[in-house]
């Protein structure tokens, strides 16, 4: 049997456990009523070459996947400048501006009702507090300078 030229042998382990049976002296010439090792390869081919046919196929949808893309991005370009030339066209057009103001790609998507996070140092903890002494520096005998 020629190598598979498949990338993944679709094969089980189970299936190629009993074809080896079959390849052995024991049992190489048994034949049940139409299941032997003839039988046997020829199915186990059929499967490797429908395998062949669907990385053939997957191959294809990744190339077209791929174009696809490259489309979407032409066009989000092309909406963005078409955007563009609207807001200029639209400086004298408060109702015209305000509906352009919504528009545009977001810069960061967020999950509808979590809140956006808050900006800047956040507060200090007890704990904090404890571990540091008070924030005038009273139990460590430190005098805040003016």
């Amino acid at each position: 049997m020629p190598a598979n030229p498949a990338k993944h042998d679709p094969t089980p382990e189970f299936v190629r456990q009993v074809i080896g049976l079959y390849r052995e002296e024991a049992l190489a010439g048994v034949h049940f009523p139409d299941l032997d090792l003839q039988a046997l390869q020829l199915a186990e081919q059929a499967l490797l070459g429908a395998q062949l046919e669907v990385e053939r196929i997957e191959t294809q949808l990744e190339a077209a996947r791929a174009v696809r893309d490259g489309e979407l991005a032409l066009l989000e370009a092309k909406a963005e400048r078409a955007l563009a030339y609207v807001r200029v066209f639209a400086g004298g057009d408060a109702a015209l501006s305000t509906r352009l103001n919504g528009l545009g790609r977001k810069k960061t998507v967020q999950a509808e009702g979590t809140p956006s996070p808050k900006r800047g140092r956040p507060k200090r903890s007890p704990e904090a507090e404890q571990l540091f002494g008070a924030a005038d520096g009273g139990e460590l005998g430190l005098e805040r300078v003016q």
